[in-house]
């Protein structure tokens, strides 16, 4: 057991490998060794990303935030790709299961009634639960080999001395939260929701499926999240042990914990207000381009691996990291920093970011410089960059998530009306969706509900009845699923357009001297609907 690079107001309490082959090393006590690994082995089991009871719902509300910001006036393409659509977030509860009791090993889920962004924010928390399980599949490192970019360090550790128990699934986190099959809210499910959601008539049966969907966005920009943060990217497990009880100044005294993602927790009250800072446009550039969610989260990834120092991964010509001295990582370094008042900083996406410090108590007194590490002011600085970068990349997330719906009306008069509802598919919905459901016809200006009708398989024709309405009055047609409502152009009386749709007209062919089927019918006249 040895404290390591003793600043005068940070010592974290490390476990060497004490075991070797079942025999215990020379000139120990055993002692210290029970009291070694207990410390170590308890440790191992909080690997915390960034802290799922705050931190996680705070960073899900901000992409919300800016997901809603880029629909109504952030971004032009968004902005037309959405414009007929109303994504109430907050009015509608939609019922649906949640994490009643977190847990270490255990949870409890049972049913509750909430809003769509709260499911979201709920996702933030759930994705973690259990503890033990969900954080053994969190970790993603860009520069390993496809396959092996799963976590390894700490639970190779603990594998090799209990090679009985196998407590690395060897799953990371972009595998897990898209579509591994133990994971029930991954990102397929929730889009199966979704699809449900559209196709499903009943609007009861619609917004059970959607609070699956939002659970599951919520649980998936957990993933953006920890994709944002540099030991999620960097295999540093740094796990911590009761941080929260046993700590000095804030720091866990056992374990090896990240100070990034210890100190984050102080820090939520701020990530609303950060989450609106500058953001790299080369990497939104790339994102907005992409269609797929597994694209977007790897390169994320590989954004902050490039960029960022886990405390453990600080290394330079002169420092080795503390972690993986056999594969540094290619970048940062030490090197490409400017040091000044014995911190490291460099530019980031339009930031000035602390990157680590050598400050230590002895500093002043004799001169003496620490072994580099992150501290608070490092922290402070390095999430007021990545905190933007999260809420941004989380945004485009959402752009993918959501279904692109048309509704169009064809003809509208007093007593009829025709139309239909057409997805347009992409890389995450490459089968169409037929909508099926409540018609909601509607008056421009008022929004009030003039009639309603029911559309099947993507179609809708009715009767219904405007009153006095006159041609001077639009209307448009609506639907709704989960507090989405997805509506049509307006459209004034007595609108007639072509529509592409299916007629069926019964009749005797004898009547008309025709006795074989390549015979022609011709019809003329005028038509109107008859329901």
């Amino acid at each position: 057991i040895h404290f390591c690079h003793g600043s005068g107001y940070r010592c974290f309490l490390e476990i060497d490998s004490f075991l070797s082959k079942g025999t215990m090393k020379k000139k120990t006590t055993i002692l210290p060794i029970l009291i070694g690994f207990a410390g170590y082995f308890i440790a191992l089991f909080l690997l915390t990303s960034y802290g799922n009871k705050r931190a996680h719902g705070n960073l899900n509300e901000a992409v919300l935030n800016r997901f809603e910001q880029m629909v109504l006036n952030g971004d032009a393409e968004l902005s037309n790709i959405f414009k007929n659509y109303d994504f109430d977030f907050t009015s509608k509860r939609l019922s649906g299961i949640a994490v009643v009791e977190a847990g270490l090993w255990q949870i409890r889920e049972d049913e509750i009634s909430t809003n769509a962004a709260n499911w979201i924010r709920h996702g933030g928390f759930s994705a973690d639960e259990p503890e033990l399980a969900a954080s053994f599949r969190h970790f993603y490192d860009p520069t390993q080999a496809e396959g092996e970019r799963y976590l390894k360090n700490q639970l190779d550790n603990l594998l090799n001395f209990y090679d009985v128990v196998n407590f690395n699934p060897k799953v990371d986190h972009i595998e897990w939260a898209i579509d591994h099959p133990d994971h029930a809210y991954n990102w397929e499910n929730g889009k199966y929701a979704m699809e449900l959601a559209i196709e499903l008539p009943n609007p009861k049966d619609k917004d059970a499926e959607m609070a699956i969907a939002y659970r599951a966005l919520g649980e998936t920009l957990h993933l953006i999240a920890d994709m944002g943060c540099p030991a999620h990217v960097r295999d540093d497990s740094h796990p911590s042990a009761f941080g929260q009880y046993l700590n000095w100044k804030g720091q866990p005294l056992i374990g090896s914990p990240d100070p990034y993602e210890e100190l984050f927790e102080h820090l939520v009250s701020s990530i609303l207000g950060a989450s609106s800072g500058n953001v790299d446009p080369a990497l939104i550039a790339k994102i907005k381009s992409y269609s797929s969610v597994k694209k977007i989260a790897e390169d994320f990834a590989v954004y902050t691996n490039a960029n960022y120092f886990s405390d453990q991964t600080i290394s330079g010509s002169l420092v080795l990291p503390r972690l993986w001295k056999h594969r540094i990582q290619p970048s940062p370094l030490l090197d490409d920093c400017t040091y000044q008042g014995h911190f490291y900083s460099t530019n980031i996406s339009g930031h000035n970011v602390l990157m680590c410090t050598d400050m230590s108590y002895w500093t002043d007194k004799i001169g003496y410089k620490a072994y580099p590490y992150i501290d608070k002011t490092c922290v402070q600085s390095q999430a007021a960059a990545l905190i933007p970068q999260i809420a941004a990349v989380g945004s485009h997330v959402m752009r993918i998530y959501f279904p692109k719906i048309q509704v169009n009306v064809s003809q509208i008069t007093n007593q009829s009306i025709v139309g239909e509802v057409v997805h347009q598919t992409d890389f995450e919905y490459p089968d169409k969706l037929s909508y099926n459901g409540p018609i909601y016809v509607r008056k421009v200006g008022s929004d009030k509900e003039m009639a309603t009708i029911n559309c099947e398989n993507g179609e809708f024709i009715g009767q219904i009845n405007l009153g006095n309405a006159n041609e001077s009055d639009h209307f448009y047609a609506e639907i709704e699923f989960g507090g989405i409502k997805v509506k049509s152009d307006p459209k004034p009386l007595g609108t007639y357009e072509d529509f592409d749709s299916k007629w069926e007209f019964a009749y005797d062919a004898t009547m008309y001297g025709l006795t074989r089927r390549s015979d022609t019918l011709v019809l003329r006249g005028s038509f109107s609907v008859i329901p």
